[in-house]
This record gives structure tokens, sequence and C-alpha cells, in this order.
């Protein structure tokens, strides 16, 4: 036998790990959740006007790489 003994298990008792909501009080948990809310609003309008700004800009858009700078020096 080239290996050692190895344990079955560990020797640490199991300990349940709580969340972060079982930790926090009633209204730290109210306010947590109200600035949480309001950050995913913030996050969606955002989106919001970035794909806007997208759909408006995107004929604006110049190509961009390798291949397009070549075609560009080659067909001036």
């Amino acid at each position: 036998m080239c290996s050692s003994p190895k344990s079955s298990g560990s020797s640490r008792p199991k300990v349940r790990v709580k969340g972060l909501y079982e930790v926090m009080d009633p209204d730290k948990r109210k306010r947590f959740a109200e600035v949480a809310n309001r950050a995913d609003e913030r996050k969606a309008k955002r989106k919001e006007v970035s794909k806007r700004w997208e759909s408006k800009h995107a004929s604006q858009k110049k190509p961009s790489g390798f291949f397009s700078w070549f075609s560009q020096l080659v067909g001036s």
C-alpha cells in the first residue's frame, strides 16, 4: 500500500450558514430592498436609453478592423 490512510469525512461539525436576510433586522431588510429596487429601476432605464441611442446611431458606426482598414488603404 503506497497511499496513506484518509479520513472518511471532515472532523469539524457542520455549521449552517445564515443568509444575508437572516442576519438583518426587519427595518434594515426593508431599507435594503428599497435601495436594491431603486438601483434595479435605474439600471433598466439606463439599458433602455442605451438601446435607443444605439438604434439611432447604428448607421453612423464605421467598420473597424484590419480588413476594413486594409480595404480602405487599397481602395484609395
